[in-house]
């Protein structure tokens, strides 16, 4: 198994699926943790019916991931000051 310390690329942000945040101990969880380690994280490709599911799974982490975005609505737009 080759593992990728993404982490070592300094990521200050990254759009990712849903599919790796899709509940609060699922195997996404670690791998975003450990080794990609990012300041911000929106998550992508979820239907507007799951975004209640991710919103809620968001807020269980808020203490180990702070930064994940769950946009609400078409259209919804968010900045980011990058340092």
């Amino acid at each position: 198994m080759i593992i990728y310390d993404l982490y070592k690329e300094n990521i200050d942000i990254a759009l990712l699926g849903g599919g790796l945040m899709w509940n609060s101990d699922c195997q996404g969880i670690e791998i975003i943790q450990n080794y990609i380690k990012l300041k911000h994280i929106v998550l992508m490709h979820i239907h507007h019916n799951d975004n209640k599911k991710f919103i809620g799974v968001a807020s269980e982490l808020e203490n180990e991931l702070s930064g994940v975005m769950v946009f609400q609505n078409r259209m919804d737009t968010k900045s980011y000051i990058l340092e």
